[in-house]
């Protein structure tokens, strides 16, 4: 028989601080640990560094591993993450430009920013949220008008939490509740939706695979072993949007 225990990392990549927590099986905690959220932001415009915050969750995780018992063996890692966050990679699997964050207010000033083909009445029915400035889809209207060269450069169009796990495992996806912040996806048929992206210029190549939640990702590579700490091939399971996550977390599941 082993003698190992066996633990589940789950990281929550907050707006204001990202956390994380190692639980055994029996959801005993082994261990928890948390960093700050730092934002470039000067009075509508709120951005951040997006290498420097997947900097920031590797001190986390090597934060979390170096408190760990010998004998615990860990079979997994989640994440729940604050969203809406838009992200634009390069070829080089870099960001082209610092992301801009949910709470940033720009577009707010640009009433008419969206192309014309989008109808605002529409939205609430497809996407499941009534429209908010302060999301994607806005972002990525105001990319369109006013940094129409870095969007077209982008080879990935994606949220911060994407990037995260692109980083720890090399594979693109994203879970539905995630999308849903993005306001492209069609909420009933969980695909992207192609006439907003028809809208924006977009082709769906250009975004990660939506895939389920709970289902495997990839695993943790090489490189970010040497990053974070954690160990190499440990499973990266698709989490949740963090709204959900808190509902599923106090018992709310119907």
């Amino acid at each position: 028989m082993s003698n190992h225990r066996y633990g589940l990392i789950g990281l929550d990549l907050g707006t204001s601080m990202l956390k994380g927590v190692v639980i055994d099986l029996s959801g005993q905690f082994i261990a928890s640990g948390s960093v700050d959220m730092v934002y470039q932001d000067d009075e509508q415009v709120c951005e951040f560094d997006v290498d420097s915050f997947y900097d920031r969750l590797a001190s986390l995780t090597r934060q979390l591993m170096s408190t760990l018992p010998p004998d615990l063996h860990l079979l997994g890692l989640s994440m729940a993450s604050a969203s809406g966050n838009t992200v634009l990679v390069g070829r080089n699997g870099r960001p082209l430009r610092t992301a801009i964050s949910w709470l940033d207010q720009r577009v707010a000033d640009e009433a008419g920013i969206l192309p014309e083909e989008i109808d605002l009445t529409e939205i609430h029915r497809i996407v499941g949220w009534p429209f908010l400035q302060s999301f994607p889809l806005a972002h990525l209207a105001w990319l369109r008008t006013h940094q129409a060269d870095v969007l077209l450069e982008a080879e990935k169009i994606c949220l911060s939490t994407d990037y995260v796990t692109y980083r720890l495992t090399g594979e693109w996806g994203i879970d539905p509740s995630t999308a849903t912040t993005s306001y492209l996806q069609d909420q009933v048929r969980q695909q992207w939706h192609q006439p907003f992206l028809d809208a924006l210029g977009l082709d769906r190549s250009r975004l990660p695979e939506i895939r389920e939640t709970g289902t495997e990702l990839g695993r943790i590579t090489n490189q970010a072993s040497a990053e974070t700490g954690l160990p190499q091939g440990l499973p990266v399971i698709m989490g949740a949007f963090d709204h959900p996550c808190a509902a599923r977390g106090s018992g709310v599941l119907d």
